[in-house]
């Protein structure tokens, strides 16, 4: 994150869904390849996508992990 609070030098990755709990919840799962070694912090960010949806995200759908 850069001194104005933008997203800097980020990457995007697909997850596949891999189940569901019964009561709505969803797991998905993806990887992505370190560049560098060391130790390193990530935050997820899960955005739906689907033909049928109006933009490429739908913000309230959204949930944030870290």
């Amino acid at each position: 994150v850069g001194p104005d609070g933008a997203l800097v030098d980020y990457e995007t990755a697909p997850m596949e869904p891999q189940g569901q709990d019964g009561e709505g919840a969803y797991t998905f799962a993806g990887s992505i390849r370190s560049q560098r070694s060391g130790l390193h912090g990530y935050t997820v960010r899960i955005s739906p996508r689907h033909p049928d949806l109006s933009g490429s995200h739908v913000a309230e759908m959204a949930i944030w992990s870290s």
